[in-house]
């Protein structure tokens, strides 16, 4: 299996970046995980539209789907391609055709999946489960060729994956925040956003969290993914590494990793 960073940045788009999105080559097919702004033209210099076997969607959060809108119009009017399998949740379904204006069905074949849902695409086995983060927002855990991985999406300390994440190959978290809120972060400088620490009752990741989340479960590999603009990578990686014994890598965008 082989994992490709189209877009990593937690929220909005960091200076050069994109928002969230991967493209996954398992099990002979080609899927694309989740479709942030900024990552479908990133897509291209890895995949043609035409070589997607679907779309694997996390949650209707802007930051993860908003490409989705975009990929109708082109499909529709220019690639012209019709009923490319979407899997996503029902509220995802419903913003994209709001904001659309109208049924998406002639370009997208939709496969409305929930927590505990299994699906075959190609020759590789996708499963979600539930995560800590509002709206409806799912885990994916993708088996294939004798490999797995997880990817968190976006959740709050309240998912520990917990029989869905144990002993996979690989673990791709979310670290959004390094550290909690502190009092001086209400006063940001220059080149520093705010908030750069958690804000209390926030259902994102600490990256010691997602460390933790790693060594409990025994993966054999933790990349850290969904990072607040603006965060030290560095400083991610060694929050993380203060909880997991494993190795622990902070994603570049337009990076392959091999599973």
């Amino acid at each position: 299996m082989e994992l490709t960073v189209l877009g990593s940045s937690g929220t909005y788009a960091d200076r050069g970046g994109a928002c969230t999105g991967y493209l996954i080559s398992a099990g002979g097919a080609h899927v694309w995980l989740d479709c942030g702004p900024g990552t479908l033209g990133r897509l291209g210099g890895f995949a043609e539209l035409e070589d997607l076997d679907a779309i694997v969607i996390s949650h209707e959060h802007p930051d993860h789907c908003l490409e989705l809108p975009i990929l109708y119009y082109a499909l529709r009017y220019h690639r012209k391609r019709s009923l490319l399998p979407v899997f996503a949740t029902a509220g995802t379904r419903s913003v994209i055709a709001g904001i659309v204006g109208k049924p998406t069905e002639a370009v997208f074949d939709w496969r409305i999946v929930s927590g505990g849902d299994v699906v075959e695409i190609g020759g590789g086995r996708w499963s979600f489960d539930r995560v800590d983060h509002p709206p409806e927002t799912l885990a994916v855990k993708v088996e294939a060729e004798g490999r797995s991985f997880v990817f968190s999406s976006d959740t709050g300390p309240g998912w520990t994956g917990e029989r869905f994440a144990e002993d996979v190959d690989l673990l791709l978290c979310e670290a959004t925040f390094a550290r909690n809120w502190r009092e001086e972060d209400a006063t940001p400088f220059p080149g520093r956003p705010f908030p750069v620490g958690r804000p209390e009752g926030t259902s994102h990741l600490l990256a010691s969290e997602a460390g933790s989340i790693a060594q409990d479960r025994g993966v054999g590999r933790l990349l850290l993914t969904h990072l607040a603009p603006g965060s030290d990578r560095n400083s991610h990686r060694r929050k993380a590494q203060e909880r997991y014994d494993g190795a622990v890598e902070v994603v570049s965008d337009c990076t392959t990793y091999v599973i």
